[in-house]
């Protein structure tokens, strides 16, 4: 099993992340190009590195919104549950029809967010509504958020990255066909 990570700070799905809803790429926002880029050398790197393995995308682990519920955002939040629905279709199109797609939602603990609620209901209701999406909780003391930095806390610290990739990991798995963790036996 093999992780392909990409990350970058302060992206809105509205623009940056911007889906077509199609495998045509050249339509899709500049930040999602760039995932494009990084997931398809990830896939030639496992694929040079194992070729006598057939190469499955299992799922996605998605953390992002809140750049989009900030008040600087304007009405982009309005949106957030349809964009993020149509994103969803867009990956699943372009790298599998049957892959896992789990996300974390905004946390209370992220401030100052103006829209949080309104984000976090989008997240609900797509995992709700969207088969095969998982949305994991961020709320509580294992998710602490990065106080007294010039971006106030909107980022989380490191232990909670750690947990909310975990977290990640378990929805992706409890929704595989593969089998997941269970309270007794977690992944990670």
């Amino acid at each position: 099993m093999a992780v392909i990570k990409f990350a970058q700070s302060g992206t809105d799905l509205y623009s940056d992340w911007k889906p077509d809803g199609t495998t045509n790429k050249t339509a899709d926002g500049t930040v999602y190009q760039s995932f494009h880029t990084t997931v398809r050398n990830g896939i030639t790197a496992l694929t040079n590195a194992y070729p006598d393995y057939q190469l499955e995308i299992l799922g996605m682990g998605w953390v992002q919104g809140e750049a989009d519920a900030v008040e600087a955002a304007g009405t982009n939040y309005l949106s957030y549950q349809a964009n993020l629905t149509t994103f969803i279709t867009d990956i699943r199109a372009t790298y599998g029809s049957n892959i896992i797609f789990a996300l974390s939602k905004l946390s209370s603990n992220q401030y100052p967010i103006t829209y949080l609620t309104d984000v976090r209901a989008a997240q609900e209701a797509v995992a709700a509504s969207v088969t095969n999406t998982y949305a994991t909780e961020t709320l509580g003391a294992n998710y602490p958020v990065a106080t007294g930095y010039a971006e106030g806390g909107l980022h989380y610290l490191s232990t909670a990255i750690v947990q909310i990739g975990v977290d990640l990991a378990n929805a992706i798995m409890d929704g595989s066909p593969l089998g997941g963790a269970t309270n007794d036996t977690p992944l990670l």
